[in-house]
């Protein structure tokens, strides 16, 4: 079973499954062999330029015989709208361990595009190009690791949890009082 941890100091763990194994108590099992499609939902707190104090927030969800199962989780850092968008997708991706037929969703354009278009190429060439290291060349590595056992699809766009995220993050701010978020 994984662990549901905050990423704040004293952030209690979100846990919204239905798994009766769960009881509320942040546990998730592991995904079960006939949970075969996954849903990865991201979002970051703003989409500024520059590097900036932001939170990267997302939903991992999934069906398994007894009903839904979703995992929340948020993390903050300073860098780029980039970076901390790679850096959530790195930490969702890590918490999944079966491989499935994986939909990531989320805004950032760049990234999901990317991972789409260029990715495989970047693997290629060791993550170089032009001859030179690939901006974020470590996430980018491990993103490529994670997503060679999955199926994956990439959904651009507002999301069914954006929304959600957005306000969830923005509360989180407030109420520990950051005021670079």
């Amino acid at each position: 079973m994984g662990a549901v941890r905050g990423i704040l100091p004293g952030a209690p763990a979100l846990c919204f499954c239905l798994h009766s194994s769960c009881r509320g108590e942040g546990q998730i099992p592991e995904m079960e062999e006939q949970a075969k499609k996954v849903s990865l939902y991201l979002e970051c707190s703003t989409t500024a330029l520059g590097k900036k104090e932001r939170m990267c927030g997302y939903v991992l969800e999934y069906i398994t015989e007894k009903g839904p199962a979703t995992l929340v989780n948020y993390r903050e850092g300073c860098g780029t709208y980039n970076r901390e968008f790679l850096l959530g997708l790195v930490e969702a991706l890590e918490r999944i361990k079966t491989p499935c037929e994986l939909r990531v969703y989320g805004q950032n354009r760049f990234v999901l595009c990317m991972l789409r278009n260029r990715l495989a190429d970047w693997a290629a060439e060791d993550f170089m190009s032009n001859g030179k290291p690939i901006v974020n060349r470590e996430e980018w590595r491990r993103i490529w690791e994670q997503i060679q056992k999955h199926q994956v699809n990439i959904e651009l766009g507002e999301h069914a949890y954006s929304r959600w995220l957005l306000t969830e993050m923005e509360e989180k701010c407030r109420n520990y009082q950051r005021t670079k978020c």
